[in-house]
């Protein structure tokens, strides 16, 4: 291999490496995720169903990440999700697009919601290429449960079936009508362990501020999402100790 073939490979390690990884599967992609730093209890967004199979939420979203300002590097997302009283359905893709590096994360969900309680679970298909290497296609499983109240709590267990399973408990406090305080708390039980807190604040009708911090590693979200009716934009900034900021936006109508 020429030493500029393994720069290449190098860098995209260290790029992917700033991701939320579960045994390969690259979350946190959505201008939702990002702002929440990974908080999916205090989110709205159909985009977040490829992390989190509780979300309980209708419509289409179409979402855009350019990670650490990186020029070459860009994420692109389709996703959707239906109803039909109990049951719920959500389905999308997620294309992470380098020169060097391809990856494709399809997924489809299922999930039901039983008063204030809901179980979930979705199913991943995911294809990866080093440019002239092999395709690599595996999948992943995530299975959740959460109860939706004036203090909401959630567990989310991400790869369930695997030795690198990520389990995550959330719990919040609805502070108001469209305003809710959260904390979380992620661990793989083999040494990597986060802690995140956010919020999401309406200070006006169609306004929606949100904001997170996680420690490990230490890094910010804020995001602005403006609704009209039923269309809603959201943009989204997130920082890093090192790299620059990594800009994402999401366009979602809700049905």
């Amino acid at each position: 291999m020429s030493q500029g073939r393994l720069w290449q490979l190098l860098l995209i390690c260290l790029v992917l490496g700033q991701f939320q990884i579960v045994s390969g599967q690259i979350y946190e992609a959505s201008a939702s995720a990002a702002a929440l730093n990974g908080l999916y209890l205090l989110s709205d967004s159909v985009a977040d169903y490829q992390a989190s199979p509780l979300i309980r939420c209708t419509g289409f979203a179409s979402t855009f990440q350019k990670p650490y300002s990186i020029s070459e590097l860009a994420v692109y997302g389709v996703h959707a999700a239906f109803r039909n009283k109990l049951f719920g359905y959500g389905l999308g893709s997620s294309f992470l697009s380098h020169p060097q590096y391809q990856y494709q994360d399809t997924y489809l969900n299922a999930n039901l919601g039983w008063g204030s309680y809901s179980f979930g679970a979705t199913h991943h298909i995911i294809f990866e290429e080093v440019i002239s290497e092999d395709i690599c296609t595996y999948s992943a499983t995530d299975l959740g449960i959460n109860h939706k109240s004036s203090i909401p709590v959630e567990l989310i267990i991400n790869n369930a079936y695997s030795r690198k399973a990520l389990y995550s408990l959330s719990a919040g406090l609805v502070t108001g009508q469209g305003s809710c305080l959260g904390m979380g708390f992620s661990t793989d039980f083999e040494g990597s362990e986060t802690l995140r807190i956010g919020s999401t604040f309406q200070p006006l009708s169609g306004l929606k501020l949100i904001c997170s911090w996680q420690n490990n590693p230490s890094r910010m979200g804020i995001g602005s999402e403006l609704a009209i009716n039923k269309l809603n934009l959201l943009y989204a900034v997130r920082t890093h100790q090192e790299l620059m900021l990594t800009h994402c936006i999401d366009l979602r109508y809700d049905w």
